[in-house]
């Protein structure tokens, strides 16, 4: 149940008016939270900073090893570089990092990004129509402001928008873009699908809820296509099959993993719908 305060109770409306929300005389342009950007050897193709820049959002951070820092200081501003402290620790490291600099500066909520979105987009007469950045995340952040226990919020991947039939998900997987409240007190775990288990490790809590936003989505590169990235070695050679039994491990009797054609060779199915559970 998401509440609109720790008292009261409320059913979230799932079907909130996107067009309304982002409709051009809509008030909501003003992104509230700032935003965090995983970066690793990436330091000449960063995409994300600049969708964000050319939409009028400056309050971003990219965070960054102490192995790439001085290579990113020569394209971008210092006060835009975060340095983590340690070197190849994996990205349940760099995010747990994150959360902890989020609170650190006693923010409320933080947006948490990958370094390579090329834009932001939303479903508009059957199309995926390309938006301004700070519409969709003020849109979003709309939204969740009505709520006192959303613990994280998400935007879907462009590849997965013609499956979704709401306009907003309730206590479903978050993927790939994400806004996190900060009191959340979860850790993201290592040698896991992080961010299946970050979820499920939110919703199993039955205190706090996912809210995801199926008309809008972000869009980047097909995976595997761009060199660096956090996930570098994490899905390199047999770590997937790991990864994923791993996963199947953390969360008995909800996940089997089998083998596929093409260069992923297995994938991590769920055996019932248990996001039903929630």
């Amino acid at each position: 149940m998401i509440t609109t305060d720790v008292f009261g109770n409320v059913e979230v409306d799932t079907s909130i008016d996107f067009e309304e929300i982002i409709d051009m005389d809509y008030p909501f342009t003003e992104v509230k939270y700032p935003v965090y950007i995983l970066s690793k050897g990436r330091h000449d193709s960063v995409m994300t900073h600049k969708t964000l820049i050319e939409h009028g959002i400056d309050n971003y951070k990219i965070f960054v090893e102490p192995q790439d820092y001085d290579a990113y200081a020569t394209i971008h501003e210092e006060e835009n570089l975060v340095n983590i402290e340690h070197n190849d620790l994996g990205i349940s490291y760099v995010r747990n990092y994150i959360g902890d600099y989020a609170r650190k500066h006693d923010h409320e909520m933080y947006w948490m990004m990958d370094d390579d979105f090329r834009n932001f987009r939303r479903q508009h007469e059957n199309r995926n129509v390309v938006i301004e950045t700070n519409r969709a995340l003020a849109a979003v952040e709309s939204v969740v402001d009505r709520y006192a226990n959303i613990g994280i919020a998400g935007i879907i991947h462009i590849a997965y928008a013609f499956a979704k039939t709401e306009h907003v998900s309730v206590n479903r997987l978050a993927a790939g873009c994400f806004l996190m409240n900060a009191r959340l007190p979860f850790k993201w775990r290592a040698d896991v699908v992080e961010d299946i288990d970050i979820t499920l490790q939110t919703l199993e809590s039955r205190e706090w809820c996912t809210l995801i936003f199926n008309r809008l989505m972000f869009d980047t590169p097909p995976t595997g296509t761009k060199a660096g990235g956090n996930m570098l070695n994490q899905f390199k050679d047999d770590n997937r099959y790991k990864t994923y039994v791993r996963t199947m491990d953390a969360w008995p009797d909800r996940f089997k993993v089998s083998e596929v054609k093409g260069p992923k060779q297995y994938t991590l199915r769920h055996t019932r719908r248990f996001y039903n559970d929630y």
